[in-house]
């Protein structure tokens, strides 16, 4: 199904595209013009930092374009014209919008930047590099000569020295670089040259630059040969057959030197090129080109061709320009027959378009069948038209209408059209007026409504002669006729079955006059006076000889109709006690009559009427011309008031508010509060915050307007208590006395967690932070108050000692007190610690000892605990001793028998012999002069007795 949907879709597009009819697109071209002026051409290649417009030239209608960029889309550039500033390979691409669906690509226009000296670009005509050497013989140098043509206004602008580079062809081998310098230039060496115009010529100027080449037969034999290019100067004049205007390279070439064969006596090694024989030509004539060259009287031969102009950029010093599609070297203009060179240097051929036209002609110089050198000069050719005849013609016509011709003299604030007529297309036109150029005058029409000789200069770039002058055209401007119009009837109006007379005073002499009303020809009336008896609005034009017209003001006739008796509108009641205004529509010089039930009200005679009983009411108006009318009736009654009252507390307290309230009739009232008889800014609701003392009202009206206010309303200011709480200082622990709460004024309540009547008490409490609340209650809120205090009650540190610790006598044990931040310790008693004040302290008492620790936080708060050290004695027996005389452990230690009452120890061998005994060991057992081994011992100590057994090794 969706494949059948694309078919089907495909086929409807198709239908679509073949109803329209969708016409085949021609290739676009691209013209280069000067930025916000498509028809004002430009140069390809510009000063960095400058700009130029590209322009799509395209026939097609319904297309949308998209520039590229080297290849690439240009981003937004979706216009028929493009704006650039870099250099590129530009195209544009135009697609047919809508079902069809055709498309064309331009040809790339290549655009160059160029890093441009004060002078800006160098406008290039041609010129070449040759050797100019006198005496070849003796002198064993090309004398380099390169010669750039130019036109007279640009020969300054060329930089005082260039490069020449010497490549070697076999390799492109780059053999030396040659400095030339600026030598002189000379002012009009080529003028005059024959011009296309008869009896015209031509001019061009040439700047010459000089260097040499040590062309030494050491360096320069390789039989391949040589090259020589001058460094890209910029750029070629705009010519119609070449893309783009880059950078102009010279090239010329030289031979093997060890080949040459210098006989002829102040030669050169090559040659030079002649003058030119002309830059210009008329289309559709028969053209002669004469190039010569001028070798040296040692190369016998001379072979011309037509190449390709040269260029050249960092990476690649020399290579041939573009062509311009359908152009190239032997082709370099359209020509009725093909363009040809002979051997002598002479290019024939009738040109067919008029154009600018780029060629260069190779000279190849030889000796034999040896090729010692190459010349190429570039040039250009401009072809242009030649008519017979090209002095235009200005023909007078009426505005928009060519054909409709008219005379030279108009009327003031008239035109006329001033028509230039050439045999030529394509020209430029510029208006004067008395011999001074008409700015923006640029066109083949000329608007004129100002007197004065006018004359159109006629111009054409590729025209002989360029420019021609139209014989002038005397215009005169004749002042249109004046006329007033007056009326016999002062006040212009139309009494009813009257009529009146319109006078016309006007300057025109032999003058027709055609009168109109109301837009409308009044037909039989060409005369200065007109009787009327209509009203409208009325004017006269006058027509003099000269068939200049003018016109009056217009004046109004007015009729004598009645006039405009209304009461504009108001309300239909009349509020108790006050008074309606009634207003009737008011004119000039009009006069009022009121009436209440038809009745005239006495005195009532004014355009207003002030209302205060109820009754139909009218008035009759009288105008200025006589006329009178009476209005409809006005009926109005009587409204009932409405009522008002307020409620509201009668004291305030003093920087505070207070709401009052309004009660209305209704519930459409209008309000506004005052104060002491003075209305309050804003107060526009029901209620109102007070906040001031005073008398207070409020104003109701209802929508008849009718108003009442309130009964007042008195609210007194006064002072509010303050009530205030003394401070509760911190309370270490729960343990603490109940404190007495004062606060003030007397007689309030206290109130939060801990109290009970009066006192606070940190055991009901508990640890923690606690608000405590004073409250005062009085009659009204001005009289009443709270105040609040905050009251810690801090926790004590924690002491948690174990009861009871034991040790062995002579040895320690840490006391384990608690850590917390800022805590401060004291142990008691301090004997047998070794500090009293820190945390865990070592504790070596000799007897049984109970420590007592106080510790106190950083609020001073406290708590302690009590810890028992008890203290054991307990006979320690080695298991081995070394009686080896070093000094240690020499003899059998029994640690802590001084303890001991009643000691008695006896050692056996394995035999069991008694090798050692003693009572009250005071002589320690020592092993001398007992071998190594294992001994038994026993030990009886104490009251009542103990005994102990086991062995101990000796050992040395």
């Amino acid at each position: 199904m969706k494949h059948f949907y694309f078919l089907i879709w495909g086929l409807f597009s198709a239908w679509a595209a073949y109803g329209q009819n969708c016409p085949t697109l021609a290739i676009p071209a691209v013209k280069i013009s000067q930025v916000g002026h498509p028809n004002e051409a430009a140069n390809a290649s510009f000063c960095t930092g400058e700009s130029v417009q590209l322009n799509a030239l395209t026939g097609a209608v319904g297309v949308s374009y998209q520039w590229k960029r080297n290849g690439a889309d240009v981003a937004g550039a979706s216009g028929s014209s493009l704006v650039v500033n870099q250099a590129g390979e530009y195209s544009v691409t135009i697609n047919q919008t809508g079902n069809c669906t055709g498309s064309a690509v331009s040809a790339n226009t290549t655009i160059s930047t160029n890093q441009c000296g004060s002078g800006g670009l160098l406008p290039i005509l041609g010129g070449q590099l040759e050797d100019y050497n006198g005496s070849a013989e003796l002198q064993s140098s090309v004398f380099l000569r390169a010669v750039y043509l130019t036109n007279t206004g640009s020969r300054n602008k060329f930089p005082l020295s260039i490069r020449a580079y010497v490549y070697r062809k076999r390799d492109n081998g780059l053999v030396t670089t040659v400095t030339m310098s600026r030598g002189s230039v000379l002012d009009g060496q080529y003028t005059p040259l024959p011009a296309a115009c008869n009896g015209d010529s031509s001019k061009i100027q040439d700047v010459l630059y000089f260097g040499a080449i040590n062309f030494q037969s050491a360096v320069y034999n390789d039989p391949g040969g040589y090259y020589v290019t001058t460094e890209p100067v910029c750029c070629r004049e705009v010519s119609d057959n070449i893309n783009g205007t880059g950078p102009v390279v010279f090239y010329m070439e030289l031979g093997d030197r060890t080949k040459y064969n210098v006989t002829a006596s102040h030669s050169t090694f090559g040659g030079i090129f002649g003058l030119p024989s002309r830059i210009e030509t008329c289309v559709n004539q028969p053209v002669r080109l004469a190039s010569y060259s001028y070798p040296s009287a040692n190369l016998t031969r001379i072979q011309y061709s037509l190449v390709s102009p040269s260029t050249g950029d960092a990476n690649t010093p020399v290579k041939d320009v573009g062509w311009a599609t359908g152009y190239g070297a032997s082709s370099f203009m359209e020509s009725s027959s093909p363009l040809q060179i002979d051997q002598n240097g002479v290019i024939t051929g009738t040109p067919t378009k008029v154009g600018t036209y780029r060629y260069v002609v190779k000279a190849e110089l030889f000796q034999g069948a040896f090729k010692g050198f190459e010349l190429r000069r570039e040039l250009v050719i401009q072809v242009k038209e030649c008519p017979a005849v090209t002095t235009p013609t200005v023909v007078v016509t009426a505005v928009g209408k060519p054909g409709q011709p008219a005379g030279n003299t108009l009327c003031e604030n008239d035109a006329v059209q001033l028509n230039a007529k050439s045999p030529l297309k394509n020209v430029n036109y510029q208006w004067y007026l008395d011999g001074k150029v008409i700015s923006g005058a640029t066109d083949s029409v000329l608007i004129s409504r100002q007197a004065g000789r006018y004359t159109v200069l006629v111009s054409k770039e590729l025209a002989c002669p360029r420019s021609a002058v139209s014989s002038p055209v005397s215009i005169t401007v004749s002042p249109n006729p004046t006329v007033n119009l007056t009326v016999s009837n002062t006040t212009g109006a139309l009494c009813q079955g009257g009529s009146l007379t319109l006078t016309a005073a006007s300057t025109a002499a032999g003058a027709t006059y055609r009168w109109q009303r109301d837009s409308t020809t009044l037909v039989g009336t060409t005369g200065p006076r007109y009787e009327t008896g209509v009203a409208g609005n009325y004017l006269v034009s006058v027509t003099d000889a000269n068939g200049c017209s003018g016109r009056s003001a217009s004046l109004a006739v007015a009729t004598n109709s009645p006039p405009d008796a209304t009461i504009l509108p108001a309300a239909n009641t009349v509020c108790p006690g006050s008074v309606l205004r009634l207003q009737a529509t008011t004119s000039n010089g009009a006069t009022y009559q009121w009436l209440k039930d038809g009745t005239p009200v006495s005195g009532a005679t004014s355009a207003v009427y002030d209302v205060s009983a109820a009754g139909m009411y009218s008035v009759v108006v009288r105008g200025a011309n006589s006329c009178t009318a009476t209005s409809g009736s006005k009926i109005v009654s009587t409204a009932t008031l409405p009522t008002v009252s307020l409620s509201g507390p009668a004291q305030l307290c003093r920087n505070a508010s207070a709401t009052l309230t309004a009660t209305g009739s209704s519930g459409t009232l209008q309000y506004l509060w005052l104060l002491d008889g003075s209305g309050l800014p804003g107060a526009t609701t029901a209620t109102y915050e007070a906040k001031k003392g005073g008398n207070y009202q409020v104003r109701v009206t209802d929508p008849n307007q009718c108003s009442a206010v309130s009964t007042n309303w008195p609210l007194a200011e006064i002072d509010k208590i303050d009530v205030r709480l003394d401070s509760i200082p911190p309370f270490c622990g729960i343990a603490g006395a109940p404190l007495q709460l004062v606060g003030t004024p007397v007689g309030g309540s206290f109130s939060g967690n801990g109290v009970s009547g009066t006192r606070f008490s940190p055991a009901l409490a508990g640890v923690g932070t606690h608000e405590i609340i004073y409250t005062i209650t009085g009659a009204s809120a001005c009289q009443s108050g709270t105040a609040k205090r905050t009251v810690l009650v801090r926790p004590l540190p924690e002491v948690n000692l174990p009861n009871l610790l034991k040790i062995q006598r002579g040895t320690s044990v840490n006391l384990p007190g608690p850590t917390g931040a800022a805590y401060q310790y004291n142990w008691s008693p301090p004997t047998g610690l070794d500090h009293s004040t820190i945390a865990s302290p070592l504790a070596s008492p000799d007897t049984s000892t109970t420590y007592r620790l106080v510790v106190q936080d950083q609020f001073g708060c406290t708590a302690e605990g009590r810890v028992l050290v008890s203290v054991s004695t307990q006979l320690y027996v080695p298991e081995i001793f070394t009686p080896n005389g070093d000094g240690h452990n020499d003899v059998w230690e029994l640690r802590n028998a001084a303890h001991f009452k009643n000691v008695e120890v006896a050692v056996y061998n394995r035999w069991g012999v008694v090798v050692f005994h003693s009572i009250g060991y005071n002589e320690p057992f020592s092993g001398q002069n007992l071998p190594d081994g294992v001994y038994t011992y026993v030990i009886r100590y104490d009251s009542p007795a103990k005994r102990l057994a086991g062995t101990v090794i000796v050992t040395r």
